[in-house]
């Protein structure tokens, strides 16, 4: 999925508006907005974690789509957690009719 599309679901999923230059990629407020309209649960797992730092975002009671979205973040874990929120929110919204 590009990243035309996981916006487009994402908008889909949420009701509201995105575009290329207002988005949850990339904006952390809207991203938190997007987590909160969806319910989603956002766990960040720091350097010491036992795998790799990463975000982990739960999306439960969304019929087949329901599991765990998880971006690996390096140095960067906003950037990471914004992303793993907007594909969260674009699984639901793919899965929308």
């Amino acid at each position: 999925m590009d990243d035309t599309e996981l916006i487009d679901f994402a908008s889909k999923a949420s009701g509201f508006a995105y575009s290329g230059a207002a988005n949850p990629r990339i904006d952390d407020a809207l991203a938190l907005r997007l987590a909160v309209k969806l319910s989603l649960g956002v766990r960040p797992h720091g350097p010491d974690h036992w795998h790799q730092p990463n975000v982990a975002v739960a999306l439960w009671g969304f019929g087949d789509k329901s599991g765990r979205v998880t971006v690996e973040h390096g140095d960067d874990p906003q950037r990471a957690t914004r992303r793993a929120i907007t594909r969260a929110a674009a699984a639901i919204g793919g899965a929308m009719p």
